[in-house]
């Protein structure tokens, strides 16, 4: 079971300044800080869910260097994991995955969740943002998991590229989405200088006006959709060095395979080499295997069997054994996105 929650109305003295591996000597488990500011209803902002996704903190600190003493808005902030922080890692050994309990299959987390969503929802938040920051080399991006215009409109004020998932069910951007327009922004590899430039700019325009990115027209021309979750056998071993002769159970990847994402995968594009065997599922949407839809296996290589796009693809191992390898996407027109909003708000 995770730690009880704390909840404070003021920074702690030294915040502002602290570098992400000694946040712990400020607050040791899971902590709110509800700060008070001219105007209402707050902006929700959630970071270090993921321990080691530490330019939250940096924004945040850059956030309040500024509007230390004049906060435009009344600001509800939650930091996750600052134990996993302090040790740089995504979460510790006997910690489950902060991004990953946010229903109610989570039940000894809940004195956890629970407190935070009802707090939230107590407080008649405007908008929620959770900041992220990606193990691979990844472009900006936004991730939101409800066709809506508000959703998507909050999402092209941080980035162009837009994620829809509703895959993993149990992330905190998806809680929130019963509560108010909430998104995920993806902020590059932790420390990543423009993603936390943007991401500043992004959190103050959303202090500074409640409706401003409403009224704006959608600009985008299409949204990535995630359709399935590709996952590695965990007794796998995993490198990512050429070599003639793999053991059995080893899987080579393209060392470059992080570069792909977010970018068109072409047919016929080998992207790693296996010993004899299929270290890989494809767990698309519906929950069914689709691996060999996408992807085939012929003479120990791995190959691309149809066109996709890839997010989230990782050369950090352990995150690819204990989560995944990455997303499987596709491209939708705007146009055809916001149809199927209207038809599954509106079945025949």
């Amino acid at each position: 079971m995770t730690d009880s929650l704390q909840i404070l109305k003021h920074i702690p003295e030294g915040f502002l300044n602290i570098k992400p591996r000694d946040i712990i000597k400020l607050i040791s488990s899971p902590t709110i800080f509800h700060l008070k500011g001219k105007e209402e209803p707050p902006l929700f902002i959630s970071l270090l869910l993921h321990g080691n996704e530490f330019s939250g903190l940096i924004i945040l600190q850059e956030i309040l260097k500024k509007y230390e003493k004049d906060l435009p808005r009344n600001l509800i902030i939650f930091i996750g994991n600052p134990k996993a922080c302090a040790q740089g890692v995504r979460h510790l050994e006997d910690q489950p995955d902060f991004n990953r309990i946010w229903n109610k299959e989570h039940s000894s987390e809940y004195p956890l969740t629970g407190s935070v969503l009802e707090y939230v929802k107590k407080n008649k938040i405007y908008a929620a943002v959770d900041i992220h920051n990606n193990t691979g080399e990844n472009p900006l991006y936004a991730c939101i998991s409800k066709k809506d215009l508000d959703f998507i409109k909050l999402a092209q004020s941080f980035s162009e590229n837009i994620v829809y998932f509703t895959r993993p069910h149990s992330v905190l951007s998806q809680a929130l989405s019963l509560i108010a327009p909430s998104l995920v922004i993806e902020c590059g590899l932790p420390g990543y200088s423009q993603g936390i430039t943007t991401g500043v700019q992004f959190i103050e325009k959303l202090l500074n006006s409640q409706e401003s990115w409403k009224k704006e027209e959608i600009q985008i021309p299409y949204v990535y959709s995630t359709y399935a979750t590709l996952l590695i056998d965990s007794d796998s071993e995993i490198s990512f060095e050429s070599q003639l002769v793999l053991k059995k159970g080893q899987l080579c990847l393209s060392d470059q395979i992080d570069q792909l994402n977010l970018k068109e995968v072409p047919v016929g594009t080998i992207l790693g080499k296996v010993n004899n065997f299929n270290p890989f599922k494809l767990i698309d949407n519906k929950g069914q295997d689709v691996f060999n839809q996408f992807f085939s296996i012929i003479n120990n290589n791995w190959i691309v069997k149809a066109s996709f796009i890839p997010s989230m693809f990782t050369k950090d191992t352990r995150i690819a054994k204990s989560d995944c390898l990455g997303y499987v996407m596709q491209k939708i027109s705007i146009t055809d996105f916001l149809n199927k909003q209207k038809n599954e708000a509106n079945p025949v």
